[in-house]
């Protein structure tokens, strides 16, 4: 009878070359098995491991990107001309998914500047984005926010960091910073959170910024302009440390005791996956079913995921390798090559 998703398996291979000799951790190889069939054998950690029989009938694919994997961290371009003696300034930043991994789990951080006489935009400007970095520096959890400033026009061309964008760090003096340049806005960035490997995720904050109205002329005035992701200070995030925390829990999967659950006797676990590698990681996506006779005939899905370490922002020597092999293998096209 049918077992449903009882059979479902999905396995992870970090593959590194295309080798018919199998004799390097990473070497990978596939081959015609007969009755419209397929195999691939691979050497990981624990030796050489054989996939199920991978029915042709059933079997799609696609090769993946890192670069389209590729995130930014959320930003916040908060820009304003505005410097009216006696008004109180208020930014307010909603962190959603912060310390957890629901909507409902968010963080807050409130700054306020007083505006003095003889204020310009630029003192307005310096005055929260410092009272913001001190505020964020209280976070017990971890860093929440990075603060920056910029004399740009526009977000789109605040990228260069201290020609036109300047980094504000708690403790830092508002005449310093005011006397960067003509400010012209804030980018408030949610900080990359901590990771560890299968514990905490490498997933982003969302942010949002709010700015309570002034009084200027006697009208309540909206002093300020906020526009999201046109601008990243930081670099972009690849995926390695998403890819490093797949490999742990298909391994799992795959039968590897491994996470301590019944420490001392557990088995220690030696990943492949370099959860800093510079350029992400390239993914082969192979999904197939088996389907037994007679009344076994519901169909049990499984999936192999192939990686392999980008060697540049537009290298795909490896994976285009694995491809040709699996396409050869199969007689047929099966997972486009990248270009």
């Amino acid at each position: 009878m049918a077992t449903f998703s009882t059979n479902q398996v999905k396995h992870l291979y970090v593959a590194k070359a295309v080798d018919s000799s199998l004799d390097t951790i990473g070497d990978i190889k596939f081959s015609a098995a007969g009755d419209n069939q397929i195999i691939a054998k691979y050497v990981g950690n624990d030796g050489i491991v054989r996939t199920d029989l991978i029915d042709l009938a059933t079997l799609k694919g696609k090769a993946i990107k890192s670069s389209a994997m590729t995130e930014y961290l959320e930003s916040a371009f908060v820009a304003s001309t505005s410097a009216v003696a006696g008004q109180d300034y208020i930014i307010k930043v909603t962190l959603s998914e912060f310390g957890g991994m629901t909507p409902e789990d968010k963080g807050f951080i409130l700054a306020d500047y007083t505006a003095a006489s003889g204020d310009a935009a630029k003192n307005v400007l310096a005055g929260l984005a410092v009272a913001l970095a001190n505020n964020a520096a209280k976070a017990a959890y971890s860093k929440v926010i990075n603060v920056y400033v910029t004399t740009a026009a526009t977000a789109a061309t605040a990228l260069t960091l201290n020609t036109n964008l300047w980094a504000v760090a708690a403790g830092a003096s508002a005449s310093t910073v005011a006397g960067y340049g003509s400010l012209t806005a804030i980018i408030i960035e949610a900080a990359e959170q901590p990771w560890r490997l299968g514990v905490s995720s490498a997933d982003r904050v969302s942010i949002k910024v709010s700015t309570d109205p002034i009084m200027s002329s006697g009208l309540e005035t909206k002093w300020a302009t906020v526009t999201y992701n046109t601008a990243h200070p930081t670099a972009a995030l690849q995926n390695s440390k998403k890819i490093a925390d797949l490999e742990y829990f298909c391994m799992g999967e795959r039968g590897d005791v491994y996470r301590n659950i019944s420490w001392p006797n557990s088995f220690d676990f030696t990943p492949l996956v370099n959860p800093a590698a510079a350029y992400g990681y390239h993914v082969i996506e192979l999904t197939w079913a088996y389907q037994g006779d007679a009344e076994d005939i519901q169909k049990s899905p499984k999936e192999l995921v192939i990686v392999s370490p980008a060697e540049g922002a537009t290298t795909y020597t490896v994976i285009n390798a694995v491809a040709g092999d699996i396409n050869s293998a199969a007689g047929t096209t099966v997972v486009a090559t990248l270009s």
